[in-house]
């Protein structure tokens, strides 16, 4: 009988002791999250809003899931209506990572298709690709992989 007490007390202990769960999911749904971004002011960015706050929380760990979209062209909600701009996820990816990782984008993806307008005051509207399709994009995400620091 007391061994039974024992090992339904370490049943309760081995189930009811939670372990965190990874933040990989919560990490790419704070990405994902972007697309309720609605607007971005050129000295504050898109503080106050909560995937833009969780991603700036998160330090160095979120780099490879803003590298991942760096491809993704869903829209956000950020819209110019004078120039008829629409910011996709992507463009706010490079963004960030360029201001995360210290990088200038003339130096670093020129060559790759991808540019920084200075023809509007605020910068998450100048984000221009060479090529219409993916391709600059998919270099330019190359690119940043083999910039991002080694895993810890």
């Amino acid at each position: 009988m007391r061994g039974m007490k024992r090992l339904a007390a370490m049943a309760v202990l081995v189930l009811g002791s939670c372990q965190e769960p990874p933040k990989h999911g919560q990490m790419d749904l704070a990405v994902r999250a972007l697309a309720d971004l609605h607007a971005w002011d050129p000295s504050t960015e898109a503080k106050g809003q909560a995937s833009y706050d969780a991603i700036m929380g998160t330090g160095n760990d979120i780099l490879p899931f803003l590298v991942a979209h760096v491809t993704d062209e869903t829209p956000t909600m950020l819209y110019d209506k004078t120039f008829d701009i629409t910011v996709t996820i992507g463009d706010v990816c490079f963004y960030m990572l360029i201001r995360m990782m210290g990088l200038d984008w003339k130096k670093e993806f020129l060559e790759e298709g991808a540019f920084v307008t200075s023809l509007l005051p605020n910068p998450i509207f100048c984000i221009r690709w060479k090529e219409p399709s993916l391709l600059s994009r998919r270099r330019v995400q190359a690119h940043f992989v083999r910039l991002l620091p080694p895993p810890e």
